[in-house]
């Protein structure tokens, strides 16, 4: 599957305000801290990344690690690419895998994150330490679904007050460097 992907930056609280008045709805609030990794293949030269998430709900407290892989982002326009992810017990786990084989540690995003969703839109509202505040939309598709994700982006976008020409290509990560 892809992940269909556009960031831009925002003021949240105008954003909520209109995605609210467009009939999203209120998901979760999670803090997650992503710690990046590289190794034996250079994963940022080949823009690529790997990654364990500490993922936690903020209203209830409760934790999960995510082992995740990005592959390289298929057009010139949004964040879109191949995504692979599942949970791992702890965070340790994941590093002991990641470690082993030949990968370390090479920086680390903290943010917290107001998720929105509207049929299949999903919205994320992050405060990144030390960035700002970006909005975030998502959609999942498969390869012949790809153009209609985007199309549907673009017109939140517009609903928004918002332009596709405003969108950030970065990762946080790369943005923090």
């Amino acid at each position: 599957m892809l992940e269909v992907e556009i960031k831009i930056r925002v003021d949240i609280e105008d954003t909520i305000n209109k995605l609210v008045a467009i009939g999203f709805a209120r998901g979760t609030t999670v803090y997650e801290y992503d710690t990046y990794y590289n190794g034996l293949v250079d994963l940022k030269a080949a823009d690529k990344a790997l990654r364990i998430r500490e993922h936690r709900d903020v209203d209830t407290g409760v934790t999960k690690y995510v082992l995740n892989y990005k592959g390289p982002k298929i057009d010139d326009v949004t964040m879109t690419r191949e995504e692979t992810q599942f949970t791992v017990p702890t965070f340790r786990h994941g590093e002991i895998v990641l470690n082993g084989l030949g990968y370390e540690a090479a920086g680390c995003v903290e943010k917290t994150r107001i998720h929105y969703k509207k049929d299949d839109l999903t919205c994320c509202l992050d405060s990144v330490t030390d960035l700002g505040d970006f909005l975030e939309v998502e959609i999942m598709a498969d390869d012949t679904g790809y153009e209609a994700a985007v199309s549907k982006i673009e017109d939140l976008l517009k609903a928004l007050g918002l332009s596709m020409e405003d969108t950030i290509r970065h990762s946080y990560l790369s943005m923090l460097e």
